[in-house]
């Protein structure tokens, strides 16, 4: 069964049965921007947007996948994340997302859109349920009603 995923400008539509994520423009005519096959995609389990980037997070098992950058306009990958991840957002020019590590770990990772390079990560338990973004922190909600706050510049916690 083909999923869609409707963003500001486009829907992409992943079929998993042939591992294919259609891009088409938004309105009356529905043109096809491009078409793109993803190798080792078990799930197309979220996308997100930039002014010039589509994020999908593409799973294949309990820890792993790859989330990829792809240009808007053609569908060429820019960067990708071996690895499984979770609760992407964009926010003040940086993406940051959970991802789980081969071991099973769970990170927090303020990652340079540019080039897809962690800028920094900080462990958090898997229970982490919620972040929210303040002036310059990060604070955590954890579903055993633990918060930790974060500086937002460095990741370091904050006391």
């Amino acid at each position: 069964m083909t999923e869609r995923f409707d963003l500001q400008n486009a829907t992409l539509s992943w079929d998993p049965e042939k591992s294919i994520v259609t891009c088409r423009e938004k309105g009356e005519v529905h043109r096809k921007v491009w078409i793109k096959k993803l190798e080792d995609a078990g799930f197309l389990t979220s996308v997100i947007e930039d002014g010039a980037r589509y994020y999908l997070a593409c799973e294949s098992g309990e820890s792993q996948g790859t989330f990829l950058c792809v240009d808007r306009e053609n569908g060429e990958t820019l960067w990708d994340i071996p690895g499984r991840s979770f609760l992407q957002v964009v926010y003040e020019g940086f993406l940051y997302m959970i991802f789980v590590d081969e071991q099973g770990a769970y990170f927090l990772l303020k990652i340079d859109r540019a080039d897809g390079s962690s800028v920094w990560h900080h462990r958090v338990d898997e229970d982490l349920c919620e972040y929210r973004f303040s002036t310059r922190r990060i604070r955590l909600y954890y579903s055993s009603g633990r918060e930790e706050v974060l500086d937002g510049a460095t990741g370091h916690p904050e006391f």
